[in-house]
Order: structure tokens, then sequence, then C-alpha cells
């Protein structure tokens, strides 16, 4: 399957102190009756969750809003760079989660983009 690409003009570093990822999602719990609580995989526990902010300027502004048209409003799954680790970047399968992004202005022609990423694993990125 083919996924469209983040544009390469756009930065991908998300903004300093905004990066966060929960590396794969909490298991199963069901309490017992007695005893330790049962925890369990469930099909898609290698997915994470990744909280992603960037300063755009103006410009990169009009690319950003061209790449969310291109993916129906971000609808689609897109590959894109991303730290797992908060070091190394590697080009992985996202898709956006918890609502549309966030736009906020700190400055004039300035623009905070914020939203929350599933980062799927390495093995669905195409090569």
């Amino acid at each position: 399957m083919t996924y469209p690409t983040w544009p390469a003009t756009l930065p991908y570093v998300s903004a300093a102190g905004d990066w966060q990822i929960q590396p794969f999602r909490a298991p199963l719990q069901t309490d017992m009756e007695g005893g330790d609580t049962r925890l369990r995989r469930r099909p898609g526990d290698n997915v994470g969750t990744m909280r992603w902010s960037r300063f755009f300027k103006e410009a990169e502004m009009e690319t950003f809003e061209a790449f969310v048209v291109a993916t129906y409003n971000l609808t689609q799954r897109w590959v894109m760079p991303v730290s797992v680790n908060g070091r190394t970047y590697e080009d992985r399968v996202v898709q956006i989660t918890d609502g549309p992004p966030t736009y906020t202005s700190p400055a004039a022609g300035i623009i905070r983009v914020s939203m929350t990423l599933l980062v799927f694993p390495a093995e669905m990125t195409p090569a």
C-alpha cells in the first residue's frame, strides 16, 4: 500500500519540550475475584501514541495546509519521520487521532500546529 509522504520542505522535528511518546498501548485489565489483576495483550498493542507540535512560518503553513487538503483533512495515514526514542528519526506510518490539529499563533507570522498521532510499527512502513 502506498501512503502520502510528509512534505520534504516542512520540518518534522517536534518543537523543543513538546515531543512525547507512549511507545505502546496499555494492556487490557480484568479484575479477578481473588488474586492479581489479569493483564493481556490485544491486537494493535505495538502502536504508539505521540504528541507532536511545530512552529511554522507563513510559507511553511501554506505547504502544511496543502498537505492537509491532499490527505483529505488528515483522514489518511501518511509516512513521516518520527522519533520513537527521542534521538534518531525514521520514517513511520502515522495517523492523526484525538481530533484535528490545533493552531495557535504565539507571534506575528508564526503558527504553532499541535496534534496527536498514532505511530505504527516499523514493519508497516513501505520500503
